[in-house]
Formats: structure tokens, sequence, C-alpha cells
């Protein structure tokens, strides 16, 4: 399987996960930077950015101009299991369960 495929795997877009992998080979780049290295175009680029921000793959670093740095891959799955985890017992503790029906008879 692509890594492309697992990283969608884990909850982000094809675009997102390629601008990850190319955060994780090329370090902390602008927009612009990852724009020009992705051939995404710019104002997807900053969509994509924002996404992996939002979902803990990535930091944004302020400076003069914004530049954005990945989460570490086992930090980002890491969260993303515990996450899962979490909305599991939440699932198991709040969704209803099949009623038993204890009105049996009894035939003679």
């Amino acid at each position: 399987m692509e890594v492309i495929d697992q990283l969608v795997m884990f909850g982000l877009t094809r675009q997102e996960a390629t601008l990850y992998t190319t955060l994780l080979t090329e370090g902390e780049l602008t927009g612009y930077e990852a724009a020009k290295k992705t051939t995404i175009s710019r104002s997807n680029t900053y969509n994509g950015l924002a996404g992996l921000v939002e979902k803990g793959a990535a930091y944004i670093i302020e400076g003069a101009v914004t530049k954005y740095t990945p989460v570490s891959i086992e930090e980002f799955c890491n969260n993303k299991l515990r996450s899962l985890e979490q909305t599991k017992a939440t699932l198991i503790n709040t969704l209803p369960f099949e009623k038993v029906d204890n009105n049996g008879y009894i035939t003679i």
C-alpha cells in the first residue's frame, strides 16, 4: 500500500498527505514553498496546511513569514489512535443496546 493511502487511513486527505510527506522530507516550509515543491495550487496548499494543523499533523511557526513544520509520524499516529480509543469508549457507553424481552410466556 502506498504511503499516501496509509496516511489517508489516518484521516488526512490526499493533498494533506502529500503536504505532510513533503514537510517530513524538507522540514519547515512556507505555504508558497510547499506549493512549489508539491505542484499543488497555492490556495489548495494553504487549505491543506491548515487541515494538517487542525488534525495535529503539523505546527505553525510564527515569524516574519509563517512556516509549517511536521509533527513526527509516531506522535501523529499515537494521538490519532488515542483519540479513536476515546471515541470507542464513548460510543460503547452511550449507544443504545438491544432490549431483551423479559415477558416470556409459559405453555402448559
